[in-house]
């Protein structure tokens, strides 16, 4: 029998939490994912740099912990759809 490597040998917390909701961005993470790893590898005050931001979640949840963070986003629907989401998400 022939075992196959994992989904995702790059990301594999990507199997452990998977996204019950795709309705921002089709590559949408968990929001528990990025607090955990967040939280795992920064300290207070650090400044996290999201190149392909998406929904913005990486910044939404860096205001609720302390951190600072650059949101970088090329398509402008996106965007819009984070300032939505960030207005009915208040809880991390």
């Amino acid at each position: 029998m022939i075992r196959r490597p994992p989904r995702s040998t790059l990301f594999p917390y990507t199997t452990l939490f998977r996204s019950k909701d795709k309705l921002y961005h089709p590559t949408q993470k968990p929001k528990e994912l990025w607090k955990r790893l967040i939280l795992e590898n920064t300290k207070e005050g650090d400044l996290i740099v999201d190149n392909f931001g998406g929904i913005c979640l990486v910044n939404m949840i860096c205001k609720r912990i302390n951190r600072n963070s650059i949101c970088i986003e090329i398509d402008n629907k996106y965007i819009e759809q984070s300032k939505i989401k960030e207005k009915l998400e208040y809880e991390i």
